[in-house]
């Protein structure tokens, strides 16, 4: 699997619902979030049935490094948004972009919460009590570091603008295809321990760093069309692997960026109770092999 040309295809994809006058396409996140007093929309809470995923969470001064830059980048993109927009409408803009959520690459979901499923998925959906977890629990710690043996590092690829106003970090793997032989271990594993898995396959190694739901209510057409242009620009820089500066793109300011390598020391089994890990319980901790450990 070529993740380049998948991430390709993102920006594409951006620019496509932006010319059809369609971005963000939000909608199906938008109907599983709330409106807060402050007219801000966050993420739904679970009551039951959390999801349950293995997460790389990434904390560690090197790891939020490279993602505070791709952070910096996407409030310079909401800045560039909210510029064509009143002043009242640009505040109403930016209260609908969300940051929250703890900063993950996700290995695996081994089960969704059912409201997030489509009916067909859903007529097939099975909870995962405690006892299951339990289960998964031992599985992944007998098996995972000893079936996975290779250090795990994926290289920044770039930053992209999706066409459902997501805000991600994207990343690819060397010849190893360290983070794919994670993934497929964690899915033997829970597939093994708790029966076919309650969740779509996932192809990406990414990373979301933000969130743009809405635009605001009446954005007047002469500003829409303004920030189309802007979306348009940023999605298409940022997929070249630039950003745009004084109207242009130059490559000067993304190349201390890029390539930089991401090292994945360790993986949690969490729940959420809060949709985007928002809020979650963290099961147990697993720590991968680490071939420079001992160097360090």
């Amino acid at each position: 699997m070529d993740l380049s040309q998948i991430y390709e295809g993102l920006w594409k994809q951006t620019v496509e619902a932006v010319d059809k006058g369609e971005w963000p396409k939000s909608g199906t996140l938008v109907k599983h979030c709330v409106r807060t007093e402050a007219s801000s929309l966050a993420p739904t809470r679970f009551e039951q049935d959390g999801v349950l995923g293995l997460h790389a969470i990434l904390c560690s001064e090197d790891q939020v490094s490279i993602l505070k830059e791709g952070k910096n980048i996407f409030e310079d993109f909401v800045d560039s948004c909210a510029a064509c927009m009143s002043t009242q409408r640009a505040l109403e803009f930016k209260n609908l972009v969300f940051w929250g959520g703890a900063w993950h690459a996700t290995v695996c979901i081994f089960s969704e919460n059912p409201t997030l499923l489509g009916e067909d998925e859903r007529s097939v959906w099975h909870s995962i009590d405690e006892d299951k977890v339990h289960m998964l629990r031992t599985a992944l710690e007998e098996g995972l570091c000893t079936d996975h043996e290779l250090e795990v590092v994926v290289t920044l690829h770039g930053f992209r603008v999706c066409a459902d106003g997501g805000l991600i970090a994207v990343f690819v793997e060397d010849a190893a295809q360290s983070f794919t032989a994670l993934r497929a271990s964690a899915k033997e594993l829970g597939t093994r321990a708790i029966g076919p898995l309650n969740s779509r396959p996932k192809k990406l190694i990414h990373v979301t760093l933000g969130r743009i739901l809405e635009l605001p209510s009446g954005l007047p057409d002469n500003e829409r069309v303004e920030l189309f242009k802007v979306v348009r620009k940023w999605a298409t820089a940022l997929g070249n692997g630039t950003r745009p500066a004084d109207g242009d793109s130059t490559g000067c300011e993304m190349a201390g960026v890029l390539a930089a390598p991401l090292k994945i020391r360790d993986v949690s089994l969490c729940r959420e109770s809060g949709w985007w890990m928002t809020e979650y319980h963290v099961y147990q901790t697993l720590r991968l092999c680490d071939p420079t450990a001992q160097e360090a």
